[in-house]
């Protein structure tokens, strides 16, 4: 998810995007189960980043992912406990 961040990053600078719209362009190209969580979210979504991280699609992104991926190492150390 870093990793494509930093991506989204380069990009943006590049093409020299304001952050006002950065937000809509990426949800452009989501995928997967990444567009059903958009869906969910994008209600409160003002901006790509910023200090609001309850309202920019870089820190929900990458707390939702954090989060479910914590649950999977969970979920599988629990799996092998027994």
């Amino acid at each position: 998810m870093i990793k494509w961040y930093e991506e989204v990053r380069r990009v943006v600078i590049a093409n020299n995007w304001k952050d006002a719209h950065i937000h809509t362009i990426v949800a452009a190209y989501l995928r997967g189960i990444v567009v059903d969580y958009y869906k969910k979210v994008k209600g409160v979504i003002a901006q790509w980043a910023g200090k609001n991280a309850i309202a920019n699609l870089k820190n929900l992104l990458i707390i939702w992912f954090a989060l479910n991926s914590i649950k999977n190492v969970w979920y599988s150390d629990y799996l092998n406990c027994w």
